[in-house]
């Protein structure tokens, strides 16, 4: 004689198999968000080495015109023998350094 099998014992193969499927599906679409968020990162830091890039050209700019310029003051206040030729002499001096720097640091960094 056959086992008599009710509605419940049909479901539960049923139940089990769905569970397993919607168990992998949200695996799959939780894998597929990092996989976004690791793009979207990516792309990020893309643009954070642009502003980067950027920064360092501005400041090399500025650095540049800063020498030029306490260049030519000293150039002016040198004539006069004054103490204020010697501390914009050394301050030509400092950014010089400081921009040497800034163009060694911007070539070792790939920029």
């Amino acid at each position: 004689m056959m086992p008599k099998t009710t509605k419940l014992g049909r479901l539960a193969p049923i139940k089990s198999i769905l569970f397993i499927t919607i168990f992998l599906g949200i695996q799959q679409l939780g894998i597929a968000q990092i996989d976004e968020l690791v793009n979207e990162i990516q792309d990020s830091e893309e643009g954070i080495r642009e502003i980067a890039i950027s920064i360092v050209k501005i400041v090399k700019i500025i650095a540049a015109v800063a020498v030029v310029v306490g260049g030519l003051s000293f150039l002016y206040l040198r004539s006069q023998d004054s103490d204020l030729a010697k501390k914009v002499g050394n301050i030509v001096l400092g950014i010089a350094v400081f921009f040497i720097l800034l163009t060694l640091g911007e070539n070792i960094g790939g920029f």
